[in-house]
């Protein structure tokens, strides 16, 4: 399998094999594949890769299989950082991308987050013939996800997924092909000026006096 990877200036062919490899494995193949068309000026470790998207700007999520995720010979892009001063330099701190969340948190970083929309609060619906539906940085802006109903709450439907502690969360609603911001949760815009949702994901609060027995 073959892949057209772009990396800033760069294009090159990548042989993935069978392509049973997870996209993660691309992502840092195309920051060593462009160190080492730089002579390896700077070591490919100092390269970072903080998003891997195909020819449609659908992200391809760290967790992905290539040959079930991207065709053959198809055309994928690999956004980076670096080369990287210093690792652990304040100077150059910066804000996690989404995909590294996915890509280097431990089990421990990954949190239960509930997603929620009731029909009757956000359009005065009683009765709707339609599940309501998100879509967001999570999910690429494509595929949206179908939410459950609540049971014994009249109109409510909820999703609940796992992500890294973290994450910022940027999304919407849809129900019966009309898009939705919800007033529950924090509002921002996107480089349009369309409006949207916004999470982020914290740690739980832990009591420590409760985990020494005092």
């Amino acid at each position: 399998m073959i892949i057209n990877v772009h990396v800033r200036e760069q294009t090159f062919k990548l042989s993935c094999g069978s392509g049973v490899q997870l996209i993660k494995w691309l992502g840092f193949a195309a920051c060593a594949r462009y160190a080492e068309a730089h002579d390896n000026t700077f070591p490919a470790s100092q390269f970072v890769p903080v998003l891997v998207s195909d020819s449609r700007h659908r992200t391809l999520f760290p967790g992905e299989i290539i040959k079930t995720s991207t065709p053959d010979n198809s055309d994928v892009y690999v956004e980076m950082v670096g080369p990287v001063p210093s690792t652990c330099s304040e100077e150059h701190e910066r804000e996690m991308s989404l995909w590294e969340r996915y890509a280097f948190a431990t089990e421990e970083e990954w949190m239960q987050v509930c997603f929620r929309f009731s029909v009757i609060q956000e359009i005065g619906a009683q009765v709707v013939n339609a599940i309501p539906e998100i879509v967001g940085n999570f999910t690429g802006w494509d595929n949206p996800r179908v939410m459950k109903k609540v049971p014994n709450e009249e109109g409510v439907y909820e999703l609940i997924e796992l992500f890294p502690a973290g994450s910022q969360l940027v999304f919407k609603f849809i129900l019966n092909d009309v898009e939705y911001v919800s007033s529950h949760y924090r509002s921002v815009q996107d480089s349009s000026g369309e409006p949207l949702n916004y999470m982020r994901v914290h740690h739980p609060k832990i009591d420590y006096r409760y985990r020494i027995g005092l």
